[in-house]
């Protein structure tokens, strides 16, 4: 980094920001594939379904061990 001639203004700031959240003309946003349908049932279904995996691992693991 070097030093600056003249200190930048906020609004000069501001206009940098705007131009970097934009997203690029004809570039697709959209992520394929993720699954998320936005439903809130499906989110504490796929909570409950980790839960319960994640415990019969650990039981498994702490078996193993014992």
């Amino acid at each position: 980094m070097g030093l600056l001639k003249r200190p930048v203004t906020q609004d000069e700031l501001l206009i940098y920001e705007g131009r970097s959240k934009d997203p690029a003309e004809g570039q697709d946003t959209k992520i394929a594939g993720t699954g998320d349908d936005g439903d809130p049932l499906s989110a504490a279904r796929g909570t409950v379904l980790a839960v319960v995996l994640g415990g019969i691992i650990w039981a498994v693991v702490l078996w193993v061990l014992l």
